[in-house]
């Protein structure tokens, strides 16, 4: 069966290549999802092996596993974000250049060109999932996921909150409600691309990516909130980090102490799933 074409979602990050590169670091709000996941990967990652960073965009995440001593396989989605990311390796250490495997243009729903098993772990990170609008293509791209990890390996999937764009859509056009262009976003989570907007996004509830990664054979480790607590909060974040009087440190530990409640990993902008594939039967 042959996926559907995400051309919008393609031309949108085309677009925003160097954007996402820059993302996570331009400014302590955006910071805390790049924390939070690094910290996930520190503790369930293997000591070494060979990851697949699936749907991993220009890079960030790929260059910051090379440095650690991994060997990547990047795959994306967009054209120049690919490219970026081959133009953003060029430039690091050979030592750490060398530890990419490839980084090229690919789809997370097909992942055929990796035999079963071929992999130490799966990386999924910062919502490729979300913009598969089709619920079983959802399924058809975590199975794959599953498929090349080894057993006993986990495999690791952020997604966009559902609750926390309700949110969002409240504080920021509360006048598009009503209109009937919202009613799938409101009551399934689905974001629809229309022109000048936001490309095709499927927005999740916890549970639901659970269900996802279980009906494709992982056993779940945790759910983790990434902006936690401080989702859309994003003035109140980063003017919080320009003091120096210990209070942000305060408030990370904050952040550490609840990221794994049911309640906030709900209304995060963005949450982490962490399974394993099951040893064989």
């Amino acid at each position: 069966m042959t996926a559907a074409p995400m051309d919008n979602v393609r031309e949108h990050y085309d677009r925003l290549a160097q954007y996402e590169w820059d993302r996570l670091f331009q400014d302590p709000y955006h910071s805390l999802e790049w924390r939070s996941t690094i910290a996930a990967l520190d503790e369930y990652l293997p000591s070494s092996g060979r990851l697949l960073d699936a749907g991993g965009g220009p890079g960030r995440y790929a260059a910051e596993l090379c440095r650690r001593g991994y060997q990547v396989f990047l795959l994306d989605y967009s054209e120049k974000c690919v490219e970026l990311a081959r133009q953003s390796f060029a430039e690091l250490p050979a030592e750490v250049a060398g530890r990419l495997e490839a980084a090229e243009v690919g789809d997370i729903r097909d992942l055929s060109r990796f035999s079963d098993e071929s992999f130490d772990a799966a990386l999924c990170l910062g919502g490729p999932l979300s913009h598969i609008m089709d619920r079983a293509e959802r399924e058809r791209a975590m199975s794959e996921l599953a498929r090349v990890v080894r057993r006993e390996r986990p495999v690791f999937a952020s997604v966009m909150g559902y609750f926390a764009v309700l949110r969002t859509l409240l504080c920021r056009d509360p006048g598009s409600l009503g209109s009937s262009e919202r009613k799938a976003l409101l009551g399934k989570g689905d974001h629809v691309h229309h022109e000048g907007g936001y490309c095709d996004c499927h927005f999740f509830r916890p549970e639901e990516l659970r269900e996802l990664a279980e009906q494709a054979g992982l056993k779940t480790v945790e759910l983790r909130a990434l902006e936690g607590l401080s989702s859309n909060l994003s003035e109140a974040t980063n003017a919080l980090r320009e003091e120096d009087d210990g209070r942000w440190e305060a408030w990370l530990e904050v952040l550490d102490a609840t990221c794994r409640e049911p309640s906030v990993v709900a209304t995060s902008e963005h949450f982490l799933y962490v399974g394993r594939r099951p040893p064989a039967a």
